[in-house]
């Protein structure tokens, strides 16, 4: 009698792809709520880097899903071959969000602009970390 072994053929994933998209388009949705909110409030959503220009929705939701999806997607490929990756992305990408909500008190001089970009960056941070959840 013979045995055999079997030799798993795929590895498990570093963290789930579809909670990144589902959680990715959750934070488009409140930071296009946090724009509504802010231009309610008198927010002129203009900044001036490098030249002044007034950010409209559609650049809120693309600057929302594209690094998210994107950097994601990155992380993904990498952490399926170096699952510690993924931990050391969570926090490196967190971080960097959190230590962005200073950028946009830099371009405006309008608070009520500043603080609704700020809490933009907060939920992009907190979908990083949220999304990349083992």
């Amino acid at each position: 009698m013979t045995t055999t072994a079997t030799i798993p053929t795929t590895r498990s994933s570093p963290f789930s792809r579809r909670r990144l998209l589902a959680v990715a388009v959750i934070a488009a949705v409140v930071n296009v709520v946090a724009f509504l909110i802010g231009s309610a409030a008198g927010a002129t959503m203009t900044v001036s880097s490098p030249q002044e220009m007034q950010i409209p929705v559609v650049v809120v939701i693309v600057a929302t899903l594209v690094p998210l999806l994107l950097a994601g997607i990155v992380t993904w490929l990498i952490a399926k071959r170096v699952p510690a990756f993924r931990t050391v992305a969570r926090w490196v990408g967190t971080i960097v969000a959190l230590i962005s909500v200073v950028e946009p008190f830099l371009v405006t001089d309008d608070t009520t602009t500043a603080v609704s970009l700020a809490v933009m960056h907060i939920v992009g941070g907190a979908a990083w970390f949220v999304a990349l959840a083992k």
